[in-house]
């Protein structure tokens, strides 16, 4: 029997529970995709990091009181292999990039909406 790749393991950090559920739905319906964590705020979300140690952190730009930069910053600092991908709106995601880059942290990848599936899964 063939070994198969370990799926790519993904925490979701979105104020809005089913904006995560919906989005969980598509990542998981590519198969090699699989969110380990769902969080609701920048708390949450760094407690999920240290307990599924996931591939990729998916954080929405809006997180509430302003806290995705550092919710970005503690979570690559628990764990440093974890790729951040920031979605939001434009300007959201403008605002937070620019926010990174004056705290001297590496700044992450992000997706502006509208975003497709396939621009997420790569």
């Amino acid at each position: 029997m063939a070994a198969t790749a370990e799926p790519i393991r993904i925490l979701l950090a979105d104020q809005h529970a089913l904006f995560r559920e919906a989005l969980r739905t598509g990542l998981e319906n590519e198969g090699d995709l699989q969110v380990v964590a769902q969080a609701r705020n920048g708390r949450e979300a760094v407690l999920e990091a240290d307990r599924t140690l996931p591939h990729v952190a998916i954080v929405d730009a809006d997180l509430p009181e302003g806290e995705a930069v550092a919710t970005i910053a503690e979570v690559k600092e628990r764990v440093p292999r974890c790729g951040v991908l920031v979605l939001g709106a434009d300007e959201d995601a403008r605002r937070l990039m620019s926010e990174i880059a004056v705290e001297g942290a590496p700044v992450p990848g992000s997706l502006t909406c509208p975003a497709t599936t396939e621009a997420i899964s790569g």
